[in-house]
C-alpha cells in the first residue's frame, strides 16, 4: 500500500539524520565556540531561520552573554545581552517571547538545560516562511538543546578547569618569582642593588615606564619624616622632594587612574604616575611604591596590583633591614668610640692623690653613660708645693677626650718651668687656639697650694667658680678671677687670684655635672643646693664630705648609677698648723 504521507516520513527521516550528524559532532568536540557555532548553525538551517543566538549565563555576575550569533544586527559574539534573571519556562515564542529579547527580532526562545536552572538559551529569529514553529520544528528543536546543553556543560567545565590551571601556573610562577626576589633581596644589605633589583623586576614583569620608590627609614630620623627616595626611573628625585612626603603615612589604600588622588599627594600624578600603592608593616604606611603607565598601554589588573604589592613588600623589608643595619653599626662604631674615649679620659686622671702636708686631699671622678671632656689633675711640684686642676671640654666622645689629652700634656710640660701660673694658662690657650676647630671650648681651673705660706693662687679661665667654704664663719667665697674660656680667642691675657687657707677651710673645685644634674622634676641641683651641703659638713674628712655630695645627688636625680653629665670634684681642707 502506498505511504499517504510520503513527504512527512521523509522529513522525518531527515530530522533523525540531521540530529545523528549533530550528535556526532558535539560528542567529538570539547571546544565551546565550536559546539555553540554548530548548535545555531543546525538550527538555522533545518527550520529555514536567518536570525538567532546562542546565549550562555554567567551565574557570578548574572547576565546572558552571546556566545554565537547570526543575523543578529548590532548583537556581537562576546555582548551582555541580557542583564538580570531571564525565565522562558520549556520555551516561548511569539508575544510570549521576553521584549528583551524580542527588540533584538528573537520569536523563539528555547532553555539549554542540563539541570534545574538553564545554562543559556538558544534564540531564534522568524521562519522564513514568516509562519510559526510548528509541534515538528519546536520537537527538533528541543531534541536538538537537549543534546547540546550537555557539551556545552562540558566544555564550559573544561574551560574553568583551563582557566584554574592557567591560574595555577601564573600563581605558581609568581611564587617562584617572589621566592628568587626574596633571595636576592636578602643576599645583600648594599640599598643600590635593592633599587636595581626592584627596577629590573617592575621593568621586566610589568613593563612599567617609570617608577618611584619611597621609604620611611626605621627611626624616621630625616626630612618629611624620615620618609626618602629610595629608588626610582623617569622621575626626578627634586621633583618627588616638593610633593608633601610628611603626609604619606596617612595614605591606606591603592589609588590608581580612576581614584580621586588627596592633595598632598596629588603633585605624584604630575610627575607621571598612575598607581600609588601603599606599603604598610605593623599597622603603619611606611613605603609607597608608585609607577607609571606601562609600556604595553593595558592597565594594572587587580591581580597586578597584588603582584606589585607582594615585591614591594620585599623590597621593603630588604631595604629597612639595611637601614637597621646601618643603625646597628654606627651604634657599634658610637659604642667602640666611647669605649676609646672613655680609656682616654680614665689614663688623664691621676691614679693616686700626691700627699702634702698641711692639707687632706678626695677626689671623685664618675663618667656619665656618654662619654664627655671633664678632667682633673693634682700635682706635687719638686719644691713642695700642690697644683690642682680641673677642667670640661665642649662636647663628647673621643674628640672631646683627645683634646682634653692635649691640655693634660701642656700643663705637665708647662708646670716644671719657672712660669706664673697665669701665663702657664696664657700658654695652654694659645696652644689650644692654633690646634683645635673654632667650635670647640675648654673651662679651665688651675691653682698653686703653698704649705709654707697657706696661699692659694689661681686662674680660672671660664670654669664654675670653686667655693671656698670659711671654716669659723661658713661663708663661701667664689674664686672667679682669671678670663676667657680656652679656646676662644689666642693672646687673650689671665688675671691670677689669691687666697689664704685657714685652718678648717673647705676648697670645693667641680664640674658643671655636679651641679647641672638633672632631678626627676626637670630642676638642677643648682649652686644653692652645693654651698648648702658644704657649709653644713664643712667639718668633715673631704673623702666623707664628698660621698655626702655624691648621696645628695643621688636623691636629688632618683638614681644611684645613672648620671646625666661626668660628676667630677675635688675637695681639699686646710689642716691646722704643725
Amino acid at each position: 500500500m502506498p505511504d499517504a504521507h510520503p513527504d512527512l516520513h521523509q522529513r522525518a527521516r531527515y530530522d533523525l539524520g540531521a540530529l545523528q550528524e549533530t550528535a556526532l559532532l558535539l560528542s567529538t568536540s570539547l571546544d565551546r565556540d565550536f559546539i555553540v557555532g554548530n548548535l545555531l548553525l543546525t538550527a538555522l538551517s533545518k527550520v529555514l531561520v536567518t536570525r538567532g543566538m546562542v546565549l550562555l549565563r554567567d551565574a557570578a555576575r548574572d547576565t546572558w552573554c552571546a556566545a554565537a550569533v547570526r543575523g543578529a544586527g548590532k548583537v556581537e559574539q562576546g555582548d551582555v545581552v541580557v542583564a538580570g534573571p531571564l525565565d522562558v519556562g520549556e520555551g516561548v515564542q511569539g508575544d510570549e517571547v521576553p521584549a528583551v529579547l524580542g527588540e533584538h527580532g528573537i520569536a523563539l526562545a528555547l532553555p539549554l538545560r542540563t539541570g534545574e536552572a538553564p545554562i543559556g538559551l538558544l534564540a531564534l529569529g522568524p521562519r522564513f516562511d514568516r509562519q510559526p514553529f510548528d509541534e515538528s520544528a519546536l520537537g527538533f528543536l528541543q531534541t536538538l538543546a537537549g543534546m547540546a546543553a550537555p557539551a556545552i556543560q562540558n566544555s564550559l567545565a573544561v574551560e574553568q578547569i583551563t582557566r584554574a590551571n592557567r591560574e595555577l601556573d601564573s600563581h605558581v610562577q609568581q611564587l617562584r618569582l617572589l621566592f628568587d626576589l626574596s633571595q636576592q633581596f636578602n643576599g645583600t644589605t648594599d640599598r643600590s642593588q635593592h633599587a636595581r633589583l626592584l627596577g629590573l623586576t617592575l621593568m621586566g614583569q610589568m613593563a612599567a615606564s617609570r617608577h618611584v620608590f619611597i621609604v620611611q627609614r626605621p627611626d624616621g630620623v630625616g626630612r618629611h619624616n624620615g620618609f626618602t627616595v629610595v629608588a626610582g626611573r623617569g622621575v626626578e628625585e627634586e621633583a618627588v622632594d616638593d610633593v608633601a612626603l610628611e603626609h604619606l603615612c596617612s595614605l591606606e589604600k591603592v589609588l590608581g587612574p580612576e581614584d580621586a588622588w588627596p592633595e598632598a599627594v596629588a603633585g605624584l600624578r604630575d610627575h607621571g604616575l598612575v598607581l600609588l600603592l601603599p606599603l604598610r608593616q605593623q599597622g603603619q604606611t611606611c613605603a609607597i611604591l608608585g609607577l607609571g603607565p606601562r609600556l604595553t598601554r593595558l592597565p594594572y589588573t587587580a591581580e597586578d596590583r597584588s603582584l606589585l604589592e607582594a615585591i614591594g613588600a620585599l623590597a621593603l623589608s630588604a631595604i629597612r633591614n639595611s637601614f637597621l643595619l646601618d643603625e646597628q653599626i654606627e651604634k657599634r662604631r658610637m659604642e667602640e668610640e666611647m669605649q676609646l674615649a672613655r680609656t682616654i679620659q680614665q689614663e688623664l686622671l691621676p691614679k693616686t692623690l700626691p700627699t702634702v702636708p698641711g692639707v687632706q686631699l678626695a677626689a671623685v671622678a664618675e663618667p656619665a653613660r656618654e662619654v664627655g671632656g671633664d678632667y682633673f689633675d693634682a700635682v706635687k711640684l719638686g719644691d713642695g708645693r700642690l697644683v690642682l686642676a680641673i677642667a670640661d671640654v665642649t662636647g663628647k666622645g673621643v674628640g672631646a677626650a683627645l683634646l682634653m689629652a692635649n691640655v693634660q700634656a701642656c700643663l705637665h710640660a708647662l708646670l716644671p718651668m719657672p712660669l706664673p701660673l697665669e701665663d702657664t694658662v696664657a700658654q695652654i690657650n694659645r696652644v689650644i687656639c692654633r690646634n683645635t676647630s673654632a667650635d670647640r671650648f675648654i673651662t679651665f681651673f688651675a691653682g698653686v697650694f703653698d704649705p709654707a705660706t697657706r696661699r692659694f693662687d689661681y686662674v680660672n679661665a671660664g670654669h664654675n667658680p670653686p667655693m671656698l667654704v670659711r671654716a669659723a664663719t661658713g661663708a663661701i667665697e667664689l674664686l672667679e678671677e682669671g678670663g676667657l674660656l680656652l679656646g676662644v680667642m689666642d693672646g687673650m691675657p689671665y688675671t691670677p687670684g689669691h687666697v689664704t687657707l685657714e685652718a678648717g677651710d673647705v676648697l670645693a673645685l667641680f664640674t658643671d655635672g655636679v651641679t647641672e644634674a638633672m632631678g626627676e622634676a626637670e630642676e638642677e641641683y643648682d649652686e644653692a643646693r652645693l654651698e648648702a651641703l658644704l657649709v653644713e659638713h664643712r667639718a668633715l674628712p673631704p673623702q666623707e664630705l664628698l660621698g655626702h655630695l655624691r648621696r645628695d645627688i643621688a636623691l636629688f636625680t632618683g638614681s644611684d648609677t645613672q648620671l646625666s653629665d661626668d660628676l667630677t670634684a675635688i675637695v681639699l681642707r686646710a689642716d691646722a698648723p704643725a
